[in-house]
This record gives structure tokens, sequence and C-alpha cells, in this order.
């Protein structure tokens, strides 16, 4: 986790990379570790998990886990976690959330849970905005079922449920994942806003969307994916599900098959030297072996500086130094690569 520096001599930069996605949950075992698991394995995400205990005042220090004027978050996840514990981190926290998604696109998703949708406090909040579904339903389903895409779901957000690289064998992949745990009732759609991406095999809403302002937002019923994993087949089922679900959510599908920039490091000192490599991919995600590229680093401040990307032994690599002030900084890079053997190009950029 990145902090805020206070000597003159170490200040930290931050380097913006992928996704950023905020989880709060809290303590307990299986779901939200598992889910840590899944995301943590994608480079492109950054994942800043906080867990709650209680409703108990938390000291400053805790207070400022959010950060949100430094980490810009892309997503942010909701566990099983009460609209209370969240009022208790600072003020106006679920008010400056609810204008994230709207103004700035920052996607958001509640899971199923106790204390989730209409179970929880979470009625009047500026949350209950956010959510494709009202809060008119209480309860849960502990009836262990199956989660299974439907059309609509295929058809228009492929992207997060296509589990294979194969379309027409992903309702194959679908019914060989084991049993949920039940799930949260779901409240009512919001008519001719909400979307059903997926149902439980009784035809209950498991995952619902809708976009709100710039942007997009998921109810999620379930709570025991974790179940899904019984092999490293499931195994990375389950972690593509949530990569997908979570970068869909952050806008930053299409950067499939693109551009990668990828650090020396995510935090060094003032004045230090920031590295990085790239590389450009495919759209069949097969990285493409002549390439050329130009690039920006966006400092702090607004400022843009054009960057020098060179072949270095077998990589592509790129170095800025003008790091004097202490913040987050953005390397935008743009690719061209040539595939020898197919005589094509493809221009990406990240």
């Amino acid at each position: 986790i990145s902090v805020t520096g206070v000597q003159t001599c170490a200040l930290p930069i931050f380097v913006k990379e992928g996704s950023r996605v905020l989880l709060v949950d809290k303590q307990r075992a299986w779901e939200p570790q598992f889910i840590c698991d899944a995301l943590g394995k994608d480079p492109r995400i950054s994942l800043f998990p906080v867990w709650l205990r209680g409703l108990e005042k938390p000291d400053d220090d805790v207070r400022d886990l959010f950060r949100f004027d430094q980490r810009n978050y892309d997503a942010i996840i909701f566990g099983d976690v009460s609209a209370a514990q969240l009022g208790n981190l600072g003020p106006n926290i679920l008010e400056q959330i609810e204008r994230m998604v709207f103004d700035k696109g920052t996607g958001f998703m509640m899971l199923g849970g106790y204390q989730s949708f209409g179970n929880g406090d979470w009625k009047g909040t500026p949350i209950e905005k956010l959510l494709p579904v009202l809060l008119d339903a209480q309860g849960q389903i502990d009836n262990p079922l199956k989660m299974v895409p439907t059309d609509d779901g295929l058809r228009r957000y492929s992207y997060i449920l296509k589990v294979t690289n194969q379309a027409q064998e992903t309702n194959q992949a679908w019914a060989k994942l084991k049993e949920l745990d039940g799930q949260t009732k779901l409240g009512s759609l919001r008519p001719g806003l909400s979307s059903v991406l997926a149902e439980s095999d009784r035809k209950n809403p498991l995952l619902v969307t809708q976009n709100y302002g710039k942007g997009r937002t998921l109810a999620f019923a379930a709570d025991t994916t974790y179940k899904w994993i019984r092999n490293p087949e499931s195994k990375q089922v389950h972690a593509r599900f949530w990569a997908q679900m979570v970068r869909w959510l952050a806008r930053q599908e299409e950067m499939e098959g693109s551009v990668v920039v990828i650090p020396d490091s995510r935090r060094v000192a003032v004045r230090g030297e920031l590295g990085f490599r790239t590389l450009v991919r495919g759209k069949d995600g097969n990285e493409l072996d002549q390439a050329k590229f130009g690039g920006v680093v966006i400092g702090p401040d607004g400022k843009s500086t054009r960057v020098s990307i060179l072949k270095r032994g077998n990589e592509y690599r790129g170095s800025f130094a003008d790091t004097e002030k202490a913040g987050e900084y953005r390397i935008e890079v743009e690719g061209e690569g040539l595939r020898s053997e197919e005589h094509t190009s493809e221009l990406q950029s990240h």
C-alpha cells in the first residue's frame, strides 16, 4: 500500500498502472480472501482491501485508508458491510463514492450478504441510487444453486461472462462449475435501466447491472464463488471471471490485447528515476515481435512530458527522471507492432 511521505528527501511518487480497485468487506474467511487471490493474479489490477470490524470508530490513520484524492479508484466493491460501518470511516464517505461513480465513471459493485442490499441499512443512502435493484426485498435463499448466464448477458455482456477462449464452450464451462451456497434476495429491477446478466437455475436474478451517470454498477447476489474452485481448470475460470468483471466495471475491457506498460516500481523517491518496459500484444493476446512506441508521462500537476522508448536487449524500455513533485504519475504509451511471419501490423494504445 502506498503511503504519503513526510520527509523532503523521501517523498514517494505513485505510478498509475491498470485498474485500481478498492475492496471493502468485514473480516471473514473464504469469499473475500479468494477474491483477493483471483484479482492479485492479474498484473493489470492493483487491489486495495479494507477490512472492517464492528461499529467502533477508527482512529485518524484508519479513516484515511481510502485516500480517494490520491488513488483515483477505477472500481469499488462492497462486501458484507453496513452503511453505518462505512459512515464511521469519515464524513461524507458514501456521498463521495456516489459522486465518483456519477461524475468520474468509477465502477461500483455490491456483493450478497447479511448486511447487503435490503438486508442492511442502505435504504435512503447515496449508495441506494447506484444499485441496479430496488431495496424492496429482504432475506437469503439458502438452497444450493447454479449460476446461469442469460441470453442477454452472453450477447451484450460477453466480456464478463466469457470464461473460455471459445465462445461456444462458455455455456459448458458454466455448467461444470459447482453450485453456490445460496444467494441474497435481490429487489425489483429498475424499469428500463437494469439488465440481468445471470440468474440462478431457479430463475432468480443473480447478477444485475445498470449505468449510473458515467459509471457502471453491478449487484451480485452471491458471495460463495470460491465454491467453484475444485481443480486448476475451475480455479482459472474463477480468476478470469473476477478479473473480467472488475476490468469491465472500470471501463478498461477495451484494453485487452493492447499495449502493456510495466513500471520497474510502483513507488520511487522524489528525484529518482522511473523506469518501465513496454510490449504490444496482438488481438490473439500474443506479443508482437517487432514494435515501435511513443509515450508521455503525466505528472501530478497535469504536465505531460514525452519519453523515448527504445529496444534494449529483448525488451523495449523507457525512463523518466523529472520527478520533482510528490504525487501520482501516469504513463501513457502508444505502440505499433509487427508479427514477422504474418506480415501484418496492429496499432494499439494504453
